[in-house]
């Protein structure tokens, strides 16, 4: 006779007796992840106590054993006996997980106690060993035996095998403590071999120890990452565990440990710092300093104590490494050698001695001028190597504080004598540039004032006007004696006396105006002087900026004055002062005409 469904249903439901003490039950459903489309499984865990389910409110009151309230979540749970069990909580959201005991004796109310704080995760993991499990991660490892209960702390590392009584861990080394293996009797819970490695010479893979459903979805495992199902296998294949006549821990012959990838610093040549460089009518595209190669060298720092105690490659052997640090040639070249970098390296890339002439100072400083050649990867022509140093006693520095207060040191990038014991000193860190004033204090001593910010790329010092120096980018003006400076701006074509001549282009009215005006005038305040205006008609078509029309945006002053005299006339005071001359070669339309 066949039995409804519902009765059947109900037959197997009331066959089942409920089992006496601790039950741990999963139940496992399937949802859809939105953020990805796809189906992912989701488990709650429940504890039962003689086959009724203990709920989150009789387990807060378990656990609250200091009165106060708390909302605790379970996570995940093992029985270690009919009246014992283990669980993994939190106490509320965000906070560590814990690990307590339930238990009850001889049938009584059950009763908790916490074993364990500050956990960073929230599941049992497996231990190697039947009837064990462990807690914890890579700082901190405990091994729990379930019956009878017992905790042992193996300190730090992944649990690659158990030999007998003995754990064996591999400690990545986090937190300055070098990579080691590590024997911990389990019977005695403390270390008893250790075998610590160079960080320099041997490279640990990532240990993928963390949850069954990561390690085991894993397809193989790679020098870079072991799975946890492969930790016996590799730990046999690189290391050999000894027990008498006490235990200790060694490379086997056969190890197949990879050496870090090199340490590769990018080289970098003191570039010479040029001003923008001019277009032509043909390509219109920005004006912009000259590109330099950003590495003119690599080296590959690899330790010597390497080649002796590690002959395998590297862990990414044959993949080129992106330098990590960058260096200046003067740094590897002059002074004391870097850490880490080999005796042979100065004379395989380095032209030495180097040639030093003093530039500026009094008898407790100098500033130097340092010449010497640098031959990228050890072969073909040097390159010659400008820098400037400064000389204090019998100390000698290639840069200098940032004169503002930033922590940031300046590297000395180019220096203009202006008198004696005087100079400016341009500097520059990783970005703009600080112009300095070095001049000798009553005492002999040196003074550094600071000037200005200078944006990069920044003209070289202009000296080509007696008194005056100038940077047309970007338009810094400085007057030697007395001294004083100012911005002038990019248009300045020619100092007579103390007036300024200048000329820019006004692209809304297609005009060129060519002016003057009195250095240390206030711009907005100055009295127009008389100049001179050239009208639209004047602009050929090809120059909308009357940017081929003026001197190149790199001409010295020297060159402006010269190209200011040969088409113009000036006569200071006079009304038209600026004129344009008869036989003028100006790149401008025929019949152009002067207002």
């Amino acid at each position: 006779m066949r039995l409804p469904l519902l009765l059947l249903s109900l037959i197997i439901a009331t066959s089942i007796e409920a089992a006496p003490g601790f039950e741990v039950k999963r139940d496992t459903d399937s949802y859809r992840d939105w953020n990805t489309g796809q189906r992912r499984e989701r488990t709650e865990t429940s504890l039962r106590l003689d086959g009724g389910t203990l709920s989150m409110k009789a387990l807060a009151q378990l656990l609250a054993t200091d009165g106060k309230p708390i909302y605790p979540t379970l996570w995940d749970a093992r029985v270690s006996g009919p009246d014992q069990a283990l669980i993994l909580f939190n106490r509320g959201s965000g906070q560590d997980f814990e690990l307590a005991r339930l238990y009850r004796k001889n049938g009584g109310k059950p009763q908790a106690e916490v074993l364990l704080r500050d956990l960073p995760y929230n599941w049992f993991n497996d231990a190697r060993r039947k009837g064990w499990v462990s807690v914890g991660g890579a700082d901190r490892l405990y091994l729990v035996q379930l019956q009878p209960l017992r905790i042992v702390d193996a300190g730090p590392g992944a649990l690659l095998d158990v030999r007998g009584d003995l754990a064996v861990l591999a400690d990545p080394g986090w937190n300055k403590r070098p990579p080691a293996f590590r024997a911990v009797d389990m019977q005695r819970g403390r270390e008893v071999a250790r075998l610590e490695l160079d960080p320099a010479c041997f490279v640990l893979p990532d240990f993928e120890f963390s949850h069954p459903l990561i390690y085991s979805g894993l397809g193989s495992s790679t020098p870079e990452r072991l799975r946890f199902q492969d930790g016996p296998a590799w730990l046999e294949h690189n290391l050999e565990l000894l027990t008498a006549p006490k235990p200790a821990l060694r490379l086997r012959p056969t190890q197949q440990l990879p050496q870090p990838d090199p340490v590769r610093w990018g080289v970098t040549l003191r570039e010479v710092d040029a001003s923008p460089q001019p277009r032509t009518p043909e390509s219109m595209g920005d004006a912009s300093s000259p590109e330099i190669e950003e590495f003119a060298d690599t080296l590959d720092l690899v330790p010597e104590q390497c080649q002796a105690s590690n002959p395998n490659p590297p862990l990414r052997a044959g993949q080129e490494p992106y330098p990590s640090t960058s260096v200046a040639t003067d740094d590897l070249c002059l002074g004391e050698l870097l850490k880490g970098v080999p005796p042979t390296f100065r004379e395989q890339r380095c032209v030495l001695p180097a040639r030093t002439r003093t530039l500026a100072g009094s008898t407790q400083w100098a500033l130097e001028e340092v010449r010497y050649g640098y031959r990228p990867g050890g072969k073909g022509a040097a390159i010659e190597q400008t820098v400037y140093q400064l000389r204090q006693g019998t100390t000698v520095n290639r840069y200098i504080a940032g004169s503002r207060g930033f922590d940031e040191a300046l590297a000395i990038r180019e220096v203009l004598p202006t008198g004696k014991g005087e100079a400016l000193l341009k500097t520059r860190g990783d970005g703009a540039y600080e112009l300095l004033r070095a001049s000798t204090d009553a005492g002999g001593k040196l003074r550094l004032e600071y000037l200005d910010t200078l944006p990069y790329p920044a003209s070289p010092f202009d000296a080509s006007r007696a008194g005056w120096v100038y940077l047309r980018k970007p338009g810094l003006l400085v007057r030697l004696a007395p001294f004083a400076y100012e911005q002038a701006g990019e248009s300045l074509l020619d100092i007579r006396g103390e007036t300024l001549l200048y000329a820019y282009g006004d692209s809304e009215t297609d005009r060129l105006t060519l002016g003057q005006r009195t250095f240390g005038s206030d711009h907005a305040d100055d009295s127009p002087l008389p100049g001179l205006v050239l009208n639209a008609k004047c602009r050929r078509e090809d120059d909308p900026y009357w940017e081929f029309t003026l001197p190149p945006v790199n001409a010295t002053l020297e060159q402006s004055a010269a190209w200011f005299a040969r088409h113009f006339d000036y006569q200071p005071g006079a009304q038209g002062a600026i004129r344009l001359r008869a036989d003028h070669q100006l790149r401008a339309r025929p019949g152009c005409a002067a207002r």
